[in-house]
């Protein structure tokens, strides 16, 4: 099956950074796909800008819950790596998603545009 993310890496004042971008809606099956593809590569990593403003989230509440709290560990994702979600505007639910994931201790926070997740993400 063919990737439904699109990877590329990105380096903001010396801080490598993966960036994702999701052109589809965004399901738990897709977010599992961003997430391998940045664990594979988090010893490199300074942090990760998940781009969803491509996409609606077609995650419910419990099941942005359950990954933060399950499906992230079992991947083994390292909680302090810095994570950046950048929201289509209007869709509360992917906020919701960073916000879960801080509240499971991961170093996720979400953003209006892409600017001020790299400028975050590279402090």
């Amino acid at each position: 099956m063919a990737s439904r993310v699109i990877p590329s890496l990105k380096t903001v004042e010396s801080k490598t950074i993966s960036m994702i971008h999701v052109p589809e809606d965004f399901s738990r099956e897709i977010l599992r796909e961003a997430i391998v593809e940045v664990g594979a590569e988090q010893d490199e990593l300074d942090g990760f800008l998940l781009d969803l403003r491509d996409a609606w989230n077609a995650l419910d509440t419990s099941t942005a819950y359950r990954f933060a709290y399950e499906e992230l560990g079992k991947l083994n994702f390292p909680r302090a790596l810095r994570g950046a979600i950048v929201c289509k505007t209007g869709d509360s639910a992917q906020e919701f998603l960073s916000v879960v994931a801080q509240n499971a201790s991961y170093n996720w926070r979400h953003f209006g545009n892409e600017d001020e997740a790299l400028a975050w993400l590279s402090s």
